[in-house]
């Protein structure tokens, strides 16, 4: 089996025909171990829309170098901007459109190697700890506006599947 269907076996709960797959839902060490380096952050916002348009091809290159050498079944997408703490922002993102435009250039730069997953908030989490308290009063205060807000996440979440279905 190739990588990318060992995971789609080990997804619809069949066993793959040699080993399990592997899979990090975020992998840090894509320079230590691919032919490159990652360019994403702060570093990628800076870049012209060419020089992006080329990192994002080089940003897959890297990824999926490192997914073949280290035995990976399946990459996750860039995600979009977010904090690991408030105030904080994760090691590795993209601005929220280009994370949208990687994952096609992702797709085919894994082929029928590797499987590409893309993660799709279509619920709604508790809060970071900065809107908790907040987030708590509206549940007493204004439910109709926190049933709104869960509407609108699983219909963006659905947006999302979709995109990355097709």
């Amino acid at each position: 089996m190739k990588p990318r269907e060992r995971m789609i076996a080990a997804l619809e709960h069949r066993e793959p025909d040699d080993y399990c797959p592997v899979w990090e839902i975020e992998f840090h060490l894509f320079d230590a171990v691919s032919c490159g380096r990652l360019v994403v952050s702060d570093e990628y916002s800076k870049l012209s829309p060419a020089e992006r348009e080329k990192a994002l091809r080089n940003n897959a290159e890297v990824m999926v170098s490192a997914a073949k050498k280290i035995g990976l079944s399946a990459l996750s997408n860039l995600g979009p901007y977010w904090e690991i703490a408030p105030g904080k922002p994760a090691i590795m993102w993209l601005p929220r459109e280009d994370s949208k435009k990687f994952l096609p250039i992702l797709r085919q730069a894994a082929g029928d190697e590797i499987f590409i997953m893309e993660w799709c908030p279509a619920m709604i989490f508790i809060p970071e700890a900065d809107n908790y308290l907040e987030f708590a009063y509206k549940l007493f205060d204004k439910p109709e506006e926190v049933d709104e807000m869960a509407r609108r996440q699983y219909e963006n979440g659905i947006e999302i599947a979709k995109r990355a279905r097709d």
